[in-house]
């Protein structure tokens, strides 16, 4: 049913492997575009100024973060130098090093998009 939503709006069905509801299962995978898609998809709904109220604020970015097993995902809205917002995703997985390492190195790539 997920597969068939998103795929409705634009997003590949192979981009999201969906095993379970929770979200917690690491047979899980949905690729960087279906989340900067969805992104994108949640801007243009009537709850889009409640949604991005409710995103905390990393790095001074709106965006949410995910963890499981040696992955680490950032998506959320990223305000460039002149002032126009972009929806992004942006995936580690299988990474090696410390959690902290790895946020430091995600954390060098969207501060080049601010």
């Amino acid at each position: 049913v997920i597969q068939y939503f998103w795929s409705d709006k634009g997003i590949d069905k192979r981009a999201l492997n969906i095993i379970d509801g929770s979200g917690l299962s690491p047979q899980n995978r949905v690729t960087a575009e279906a989340l900067a898609k969805v992104m994108l998809f949640a801007r243009k709904r009537p709850w889009y100024d409640v949604f991005y109220a409710a995103l905390p604020v990393y790095n001074g970015i709106k965006m949410k973060s995910g963890t499981i097993g040696g992955a680490k995902t950032y998506t959320g809205y990223i305000k460039s130098k002149n002032g126009k917002e972009y929806a992004f995703a942006i995936m580690a997985n299988n990474f090696s090093g410390s959690s902290s390492s790895i946020n430091k190195k995600l954390f060098e790539v969207l501060d080049s998009l601010k």
